[in-house]
């Protein structure tokens, strides 16, 4: 019996290290859906420097229709009107970490325009978050529309 939880606990042991990020720090995971929160609470409210302060110097963008932009030109978009975010809601929040590290992903319910044309329904995002000393750092985001 000792060596069948012998080897249980060693099966434990290395399955804990063969599947980075399945288990992780609650407090980082709570952190990282927190700023989620606050950055899409910024986009609503058009508060570019709010926006800007989530993400690195080199975020990179692939939005749902497969356009690629860098911070300035993320913001941009944001500081000319040409994208318009009235409401958002998130849900089905999952993250994992990898060290310094996370990957997040979740749905996004939003109503909104971009140069005018409405952009509302459901996108499943994915964020790459790096956290810089004590700061997460969001560097990668890409949106993908959910067709029903």
């Amino acid at each position: 019996m000792r060596n069948h939880v012998g080897v249980g606990l060693l099966l434990i042991a290395i399955t804990g290290l063969t599947h980075p990020g399945q288990t992780g720090d609650s407090a980082a995971v709570a952190q990282l859906i927190r700023l989620d929160h606050e950055w899409t609470d910024a986009e609503i409210r058009n508060d570019v420097a709010a926006i800007g302060r989530v993400l690195a110097e080199d975020f990179i963008s692939v939005s749902p229709v497969g356009s690629v932009a860098d911070k300035q030109q993320f913001l941009r978009d944001y500081s000319s009107g040409d994208l318009k975010i009235a409401s958002e809601q998130l849900s089905d929040y999952r993250v994992r970490l990898y060290g310094k590290t996370a990957v997040m992903t979740h749905l996004a319910t939003l109503t909104g325009t971009y140069k005018g044309r409405d952009i509302s329904g459901e996108n499943r995002s994915f964020h790459v978050w790096v956290r810089q000393g004590a700061r997460w750092e969001m560097v990668a985001n890409q949106g993908t529309s959910v067709v029903r």
